[in-house]
């Protein structure tokens, strides 16, 4: 169910217009270094009760403070700040019914999207990257 729900949130983000290199899960793919990226990974699942379940899912933005050989490291953040208040405005979507979201989830998946909300948000510096989390709960109601 992890990797279903991965490829859909990525789905979702590409309907949505990101338009950003976006990876799902732990991918094998080797990542140029100076290539700003998205991962959805869907960290686990949880049975709730019959065909429902609960699923977490991290949308993480990370960005080289060099981007494209640009060494201007301002040039870097402000590219990963427009970045994430694309996906903010995405999840904000979600909220207010907006989204592409469940469309595209129950096409992809075969699964019925059940709702969701935003947990919150991490920031890090991790390899020489800017990186934010954006933890979001969803439902998922299994055969739709």
């Amino acid at each position: 169910m992890n990797h279903i729900t991965e490829r859909a949130f990525k789905a979702w983000l590409e309907a949505e217009g990101v338009a950003i290199r976006i990876y799902t899960g732990l991918t094998g793919e080797e990542i140029p270094a100076d290539d700003q990226i998205i991962s959805c990974y869907a960290e686990g699942s949880e049975h709730v009760v019959g065909p429902l379940h609960k699923v977490k899912v991290k949308i993480i933005l990370a960005t080289p403070p060099h981007i494209d050989s640009n060494d201007d490291e301002s040039v870097a953040l402000d590219a990963h700040r427009d970045v994430l208040a694309t996906l903010r405005d995405c999840v904000e979507k979600i909220d207010e019914g907006t989204a592409q979201l469940e469309t595209v989830f129950n096409s992809t998946t075969g699964n019925t999207f059940s709702g969701g909300w935003m947990e919150g948000e991490d920031e890090a510096v991790d390899d020489a990257r800017w990186v934010t989390t954006i933890n979001y709960t969803c439902g998922v109601t299994l055969g739709g």
